[in-house]
């Protein structure tokens, strides 16, 4: 793959690629999210943010390469975005959906904590990645 801007930040590439697989094995794993991210989800993503994506291969290996793909187009924070606002309107729809049922409480303990886990481990992607473009201008 080609990067439009040409090599980014390779010092601080290892910690951000670190970082992307982390995020992409844990939004590849419903316990991890709460819900799940389809393919279809991913792909939609994409286009919102106008950028080419590849669906082959593992859930994880199609996210890790939309989170590379965002980052050589300047574009991963808000695909980062984007993809929390995808868990939290899951989130919202479930709670609608279970808020009269008995005993659902678990589930939708279940589904805060893996909206919690999504927004951590984006966020400290998120935060790389600014530390990283504001270190370069």
């Amino acid at each position: 793959m080609t990067r439009p801007e040409g090599e980014r930040g390779a010092e601080h590439r290892p910690t951000l690629i670190t970082l992307i697989k982390m995020a992409a094995r844990t939004l590849a794993t419903p316990a991890k999210v709460g819900t799940l991210i389809t393919i279809p989800d991913l792909v939609e993503v994409a286009r919102r943010n106008n950028i080419p994506i590849a669906v082959r291969g593992t859930r994880e290996w199609i996210i890790e390469e939309l989170l590379k793909t965002a980052y050589d187009y300047g574009v991963l924070d808000k695909v980062c975005g984007d993809l929390i606002e995808l868990v939290e309107r899951r989130y919202r729809k479930l709670t609608e959906l279970t808020r009269d049922l008995p005993d659902s409480g678990e589930l939708y303990r279940w589904v805060r904590d893996g909206l919690s886990n999504v927004k951590r481990i984006l966020g400290t992607l998120v935060d790389a990645y600014r530390e990283l473009q504001a270190g370069k201008q």
